[in-house]
């Protein structure tokens, strides 16, 4: 696969299916947890954003790119490490809440598409 697979934000399993033995109850459990915790992660992050705590909304950024790493989602995992490492380094600052907006509207997405998917792919 090319690295264009991943910009369209199209959920993976692979790894899932490692980690789990392809275990599609254990699976299934982390789909609804990513739906259910992932937007309030993106929430707080907004939040940070607008209070200008970078280094926090660095953190948060960290508990993000990990959730999308765990699915394939590699564009986002590498735009979470650009807030993370932005955020905890204080540098281009005035980006960052460009680039949780971007992120959150493309993890809507993904969570849409996840709530869509039938159990036990």
């Amino acid at each position: 696969m090319t690295s264009d697979h991943y910009t369209v934000d199209e959920p993976q399993f692979e790894y899932l299916n490692e980690i789990t033995g392809n275990n599609r109850e254990i699976i299934d459990q982390i789909v609804t947890l990513f739906i259910a915790e992932a937007p309030k992660d993106l929430e707080k992050l907004l939040e940070l954003c607008t209070e200008k705590n970078w280094e926090a909304a660095g953190k948060q950024a960290h508990k993000l790119k990990s959730s999308v790493a765990n699915f394939g989602l590699l564009g986002l995992k590498e735009l979470f490490f650009t807030i993370e490492h932005s955020g905890k380094q204080n540098t281009n600052t005035d980006q960052i809440p460009l680039w949780v907006q971007q992120a959150k509207t493309r993890m809507e997405r993904v969570i849409n598409d996840l709530s869509r998917r039938p159990n036990s792919l």
